[in-house]
């Protein structure tokens, strides 16, 4: 054989070997040409160049035992595959990456990938471990390791995040270790879903690498673009465990831990789309270990939701949540910085939330470690203005809203920092209730050691409700730093703790609902004014004499001056403020500057001082003053206060020693008097004299006891017993007028006329029911009276002008005072009526007995300052008879289809009433002898009523309305001639026998306007039935009364 022939075999001969090598390796993942929807097995092969599936779709690819893949070969990866795939790397399976920009696999879109084995990027270029196109769900369950630079754990491309939270797109649930320059984890390009569960581990050993980058959000589906529940630790510099883009947001529920210097926990970008739902967010462990390092970095207009038109409702902005803890143990390391620093208009518009704990330059243990943490530092803002506590609606919306607790170390930068400021725009910081910021104080007196808060020289707004310990650096501008009810301030030398600086800056006491709060004026530095605002209950100022600004009381605001206070510059109360000063012997407010006196002011009188005393100064007004205050209440106990007005100031003297001194008004003057008399001769009831001996020493206000022991409930028994016998009266009277023959039929043809029918008797069946209202007036207690009932009627007609009616009646209801229990009265009544008709003219007149049964049961209670509370109900039973008369006069005018008639009448009741004792009160209850009343009226108005014969419906369902129907509308005004202000003798039960009755006067409105409405209807084909409904009311100036009835009638 020549050389050369010798040579070509050879030549053919390695040729042959090589390409039965390369034939017999793919064989090794069978089969080695697949179809769609084949199952692929790879077995235990030693190496491979690479299977290549990506001529089929809907594989099933999976390994058997220790199969062991590499992409040495032409197609760059080890496994390279098409559309709709299911592909699994087992447990013992291993693929090798040696070729740069090589692949393990290599996917299309629409696949299922779950690697279980291991995945090993040797130390080559840019070779990426998974790679998958749209649509993806890819699971690491296995290791992945990246040696070379540039490597890549899991790449997704777009749209492989549109899945949800419980379908994860590209998930690690095992190893991902990085230790080549610039690698990335798992790497996901926009709207991709990134998961890392709980298991799951990403090792940053490599410098300037990322454990997850994502691009950015473009559809919103996706509130969390890449959520950690695992592990990811850094390692390394400049390295960061979450990278993401725009709109894009992040949740950490596991551990973060950043080691490397100059590295990040999560480094978002920014919100340039408000409406997107997104939010950054930590509820897991974030520990910012490395110098120069931060937590939370993320980009501006991460706002939190709320702010009208700025943001998604449910929209978080930037949040360390509940279960979330930052712990910043590294040198000038930041634990939340929110803004982009190239935005050099400082409209960065980014807000964090803290719900959870930020550990700032401090360990575990306590102990101080890091030196120039910062917990949470924040941009400006375009969006917040200033507004007024007193007149705008509370704002939602903060540069910071901490709810959680923020703990600084010794050698801490300021735990909260704002860095800029807009022209026009207010910077917030809001510490809610139960949360802190807690600087250590150690150090306090160097530059940047123990500071809380520090703001801009712009606009800054503070609103504490929880515990804020260090300084609060307000800088210039004109700021406000807003003091809560529960709300706390801590300084060891009890100093500033608030810093104004330049500008006009206002602390505002505010929100104080709960209980009275004390705020030490020694807090503020710099400050120009302290404003006392709204609350139900007052705030105390301590310390004032060394501070110089204003106080201002402003609306509804309350400042308690319980112990003398001093205060160094001006004062001013609002008209609708309330000053509570305790008088005592000595000024209890000193003012150094002018003041304004307005408002209300509220005296407690110290018990030690006498009666009678001269005028104490209570307010010194060393300044000059204007304005006068008014006073409520005006009683303390069997003291007086009344005022004067002196250059000095305002004088307070104490006045009066007895019950009837300050008694104000004629009932309880009549009490007072009684009880003075008893006083003067002793009770024989031990609860009535521990009472009385307890005025001494009282500082209520015992006018509420006068009202309480009044009878005047009483009264209003009375008036309902008068309403009743009324409201029988008024059922007769206020009756359509029987039917004239050849009376025409209105709105109707000319010559159409009623169909009449000759009564010669009817029997009839009413339901009455009314209620009356009387609300407080004067000396006069609300009440309500409630009464209902059957009166059944028999009509007559003797002749042809004249009806005769006999009724008789029955009604039950109550009468309940304002505080003053609930009485029940069941009233029968008996009442004859004449109506004479003579053409339009009619004439009636009503004669009427009745008998009341009455349960009195009469609540006394009453609770003031420096007596023991009584709550007793006073129990009897008693008896009332009326006689009740009334006549009224109607003529009627036709006015076209209507009918007016001009009515006028009177009525006229008499009652006797006989004794009550009450029972089970000790001596607190009432004895009212036998009693009369008369009470008279008028009234006067006019009536306005129709005719119309209905024959026409829509349906057989409204056959029944085909009948005669008559409404009718009344207007009137009825005037009280005799018995509106009726008298009541009455005695305590403990009073002795030498001691006399008191009288009272319980008092009604005398006139008021009365409004009816009324319709009647006789059906046609049974018109010997007629219907009657009625409404009527009673207004006056402090009265309501409504009465409705409805009857039924047959006649013969």
């Amino acid at each position: 054989m020549t050389p050369i022939s010798r040579a070509a075999f050879l030549l053919f001969t390695t040729l042959l070997a090589v390409t039965w090598y390369t034939e017999s390796a793919q064989a090794d993942c069978n089969p080695a040409s697949p179809v769609d929807d084949d199952n692929v097995v790879c077995d235990d092969v030693t190496d491979s160049t690479g299977f290549d599936g990506s001529t089929a779709t809907g594989l099933t690819i999976t390994t058997s035992g220790t199969a062991v893949l590499d992409e040495s070969g032409a197609l760059d990866s080890a496994i390279l595959a098409s559309d709709d795939n299911d592909i699994t790397i087992g447990v013992d399976a291993t693929i090798t990456v040696t070729e740069a920009n090589g692949f393990g696999i290599n996917a299309g879109d629409n696949n299922m990938i779950t690697n279980q084995g291991t995945i090993n990027l040797n130390m080559i270029d840019g070779a990426t471990a998974i790679n998958v196109g749209d649509g993806n769900t890819v699971v690491n369950e296995g290791t992945i390791t990246i040696a070379g630079d540039n490597g890549t754990g899991i790449r997704g491309n777009d749209a492989n995040g549109m899945g949800s939270l419980t379908s994860p797109i590209l998930n690690n649930e095992g190893i991902i270790m990085i230790t080549g320059a610039d690698g990335v984890g798992i790497r996901g390009n926009n709207d991709n879903f990134v998961n890392v569960e709980a298991s799951g581990t990403i090792v940053l050993d490599g410098a300037r690498g990322r454990g997850i980058q994502i691009g950015d959000n473009t559809t919103g589906v996706l509130p969390a673009g890449a959520v950690n529940r695992g592990t990811i630790t850094v390692n390394t510099d400049n390295s960061f465990a979450i990278e993401s883009g725009d709109n894009a947001g992040v949740a950490t529920l596991g551990t973060i831990d950043l080691i490397g210097d100059f590295t990040r926990g999560i480094s978002a970008g920014s919100r340039t789309d408000p409406l997107l739902a997104a939010d950054i967010s930590n509820s897991g462990t974030l520990n910012v270990g490395g110098a120069d390092s931060i937590g939370i970095s993320v980009g501006d207009d991460w706002i939190r939701g709320g702010i009208v038109g700025e943001a998604g409702p449910n929209a978080r902005g930037v949040a360390n949540f509940a279960m979330g803890q930052i712990d910043v143990t590294g040198d000038r390391s930041v634990g939340i910085f929110a803004g982009d620093l190239s935005n050099a208009a400082n409209t960065n518009n980014s807000f964090v939330l803290n719900e959870g704990i930020i550990n700032v330059g401090i360990d575990g243990m306590g102990t101080s470690v890091g030196v120039d943490a910062i917990g949470i530092s924040v941009g400006g803002n375009d969006l917040f203005t200033s507004f007024d506590f007193l007149t705008a609606e509370f704002p939602d919306g903060a540069n910071v809203l901490n709810r959680g607790m923020i703990i600084g170390g010794r050698d801490a930068m300021p735990l909260i920092v704002i860095r800029e400021f807009v022209a026009g725009s207010e910077n917030r910081v809001f510490n809610a209730a139960d949360a802190a910021i807690r600087a250590d104080l150690t150090d306090r007196v160097f530059a940047d050691r123990g500071v809380a808060i520090r703001g801009t020289t712009g606009v800054e707004l503070i609103d504490n409700s929880g515990d804020i310990r260090g300084d609060i650096e307000l800088l210039a501008g004109d700021d406000r730093y807003v003091h809560r009810q529960g709300a706390t301030l801590t300084n060891p030398d009890d100093g500033p703790s608030v810093f104004g600086g330049p500008g006009n800056d206002v602390a505002v006491l505010f929100d104080n609902s709960v209980a009275a709060e004390i705020f030490d004026l020694r807090h503020l530095d710099g400050f120009e004014t302290v404003e006392v605002g709204g609350g139900s209950f007052g705030w105390d100022l301590v310390n004032g004499a060394g501070f110089a600004g204003a106080v201002e009381i402003v609306d509804n605001g309350r400042l308690r001056l319980v112990t003398p206070l001093t205060l160094g510059g001006d004062f001013s109360a609002n008209p609708t403020g309330t000053v509570e000063l305790t008088l005592a012997a000595t000024p209890t407010l000193t003012v150094m500057g002018a003041s304004v006196f307005d408002g209300t002011l509220s005296i407690t009188v110290d018990p030690s001082l006498p009666g009678g005393a001269p005028p104490l100064l209570a307010i010194s007004a060393l300044g000059g003053f204007t304005g006068q205050f008014d006073f409520v209440p005006p009683v303390q106990g069997l003291r007086v206060l009344e005022a004067t007005y002196a250059p000095a100031g305002l004088f307070i003297q104490l006045v009066s020693d007895d019950a009837v001194g300050v008694a104000s008004g004629s009932i309880p003057r009549a009490i007072a008097k009684h009880l003075d008399d008893i006083k003067a001769v002793g009770s024989p009831s031990p609860d009535l004299q521990n009472l009385l001996d307890d005025f001494d020493t009282a500082s209520g206000n015992l006018n509420n006891v006068f009202r309480a022991l009044s009878p005047e409930i009483y009264d209003a028994q009375t008036q309902a017993i008068v309403d009743g016998g009324r409201r029988v009266t008024n059922l007769l009277f206020n009756r359509p007028r029987e039917c004239a023959i050849g009376e025409r039929v209105s709105w109707q043809k000319a010559d159409a006329q009623l169909p009449c029918h000759a009564h010669t008797w009817s029997a009839w069946l009413a339901g009455v029911g009314g209620i009356r209202s009387r609300e407080k007036f004067g000396d006069h207690a609300k009440y309500n009276a409630q009464l209902g009932g059957l009166v059944f009627g028999v009509d007559l007609r003797p002749m042809d002008d004249l009806d005769l009616t006999i009724a008789i009646s029955s009604q039950r209801g109550t009468v309940s005072g304002d505080n003053r229990g609930s009485s029940t009265i069941t009233l029968t009544d008996l009442m004859g009526q004449f109506a004479w008709n003579r053409g339009p003219l009619r004439v009636q007149g009503a004669l009427g007995w009745g008998h009341g049964f009455h349960q009195d049961r009469r609540r006394i209670r009453f609770s003031e300052e420096g007596l023991t509370d009584t709550n007793v109900r006073g129990l009897d039973d008693h008896d009332s008879d009326r006689i009740s008369l009334g006549a009224e006069v109607g003529y009627i005018f036709d006015a076209g289809d209507f009918k007016v008639e001009p009515i006028g009448g009177l009525d006229w009741a008499w009652v006797y009433q006989r004794p009550i004792h009450e029972v089970e009160t000790s001596g607190f209850g009432i004895r009212i002898d036998s009693r009369d009343d008369a009470v008279g009226s008028l009234n006067a108005g006019v009536r306005a009523s129709t005719s119309y014969l209905h024959s026409r419906y829509l349906g057989q369902w409204f056959l029944w309305m085909d009948g005669v129907w008559q409404p009718s509308i009344d207007v009137r005004w009825r005037q009280v001639v005799t018995g509106w202000d009726r008298k009541i003798d009455a005695r305590l039960q403990g009073a002795p026998s030498g001691v006399s009755d008191f009288t009272i006067k319980g008092r009604e409105d005398r006139g008021g306007a009365e409004i009816a409405a009324a319709v009647s209807f006789t059906p046609k084909d049974a018109n010997r039935l007629q219907f009657d409904l009625r409404y009527e009311s009673f207004v006056s100036s402090h009265t309501v009364s409504q009465d409705l009835t409805a009857s039924v009638q047959i006649s013969f």
